[in-house]
């Protein structure tokens, strides 16, 4: 099978997932597809406000499956006894057979995935991400803090990444943005408020789930913000008062 042509054609009909399915199932490459289809959605000219959403949508379930250790969907089995058939039986690399990563390769993946998403300095690929979709590019990095790597990994460690988090996203400092939620002092402008909201619920469920100890400065501006009701005008803006009560 060429699959450079078939590849080809996936991005002259912007068929992302089947281009997503070459890469890792054909290829054993995860960190290719990430970067060109992160390529695609920070581009200019911009995508349509339809496709940027559509593409955002299968990054962050792409990105999900594999920080969980799941390889792409396989194909549907081929009728049996034709050349179709003895390819889908050999299977996928030994590193995914059956659908999931073995732990050696989960590591080697997270480790170039995380790398990607956190590390270049000016405007790492993850922070647009969550200005897309905040609600799924948090649930998406549950999967990044919920396994610790292993000590010989290179991916981020978990206080790396919350560092970064809390640098692109609460550019004033938690306690301004924790004050801006409740009305009471200036803060973010309001897309970028809801974003630092999502970001206050999130911190308060990994803490609970133990993945991270926050400073006393930060633990204290995300129960100011959990707490926060807003103003009417600022109601809107915040990560839903539901998911900020069940944080705490």
């Amino acid at each position: 099978v060429d699959l450079p042509a078939l590849a080809a054609t996936c991005r002259q009909l912007r068929l992302h997932a089947a281009l997503i399915h070459i890469y890792t199932r054909g290829m054993d490459d995860y960190l290719s597809p990430l970067k060109e289809l992160m390529g695609q959605l920070l581009g200019q000219p911009p995508l349509p406000h339809k496709d940027r959403t559509r593409l955002c949508d299968q990054l962050l379930a792409f990105l999900s499956n594999t920080l969980r250790g799941r390889a792409a969907t396989a194909p549907p089995p081929a009728p049996a006894g034709t050349p179709a058939a003895a390819s889908t039986a050999a299977g996928p690399p030994s590193s995914a057979r059956g659908g999931e990563l073995s732990r050696t390769k989960l590591a080697q993946v997270r480790a170039r995935v995380l790398g990607y998403l956190f590390e270049p300095p000016a405007a790492p690929p993850v922070r647009a991400l969550l200005l897309l979709d905040p609600r799924a590019g948090f649930a998406m990095l549950h999967h990044a803090f919920a396994d610790a790597p292993e000590p010989a990994d290179k991916a981020p460690s978990r206080v790396h990444m919350l560092q970064v988090l809390c640098s692109l996203l609460l550019p004033q400092g938690p306690a301004a943005a924790a004050a801006a939620m409740t009305g009471a002092a200036a803060g973010p402008a309001p897309a970028n408020l809801l974003v630092a909201s999502e970001l206050f619920v999130f911190m308060a469920r990994e803490l609970v789930a133990g993945h991270v100890e926050l400073p006393d400065e930060l633990f204290a501006a995300m129960l100011a913000a959990l707490l926060a009701r807003g103003s009417d005008s600022l109601s809107n803006t915040l990560a839903p008062a539901m998911a900020r009560q069940e944080a705490l």
